[in-house]
């Protein structure tokens, strides 16, 4: 399940009264796994536009430096 979907079914979940029911265990699991996978998206990106930089949000953030570093 995507870590939103996830969310909004907690929220639902409390909204009902049934906190009882989730399943925090798995709920962190997921989002773990769902913060390493964007993480990992966001390093392959930042590799891929500073090599090709496009016209774009992620070039920019890629070609940005702070005190002269990348």
């Amino acid at each position: 399940m995507h870590y939103l979907e996830k969310s909004n079914s907690i929220r639902s979940l409390q909204e009902d009264g049934e906190q009882g029911r989730l399943d925090y265990e798995a709920f962190l699991r997921d989002f773990n796994d769902t913060t390493s996978e964007m993480f990992e998206y966001g390093v392959r990106m930042l590799h891929k536009r500073r090599a090709d930089p496009q016209p774009d949000l992620m070039s920019a953030i890629a070609a940005a430096q702070l005190d002269g570093q990348c």
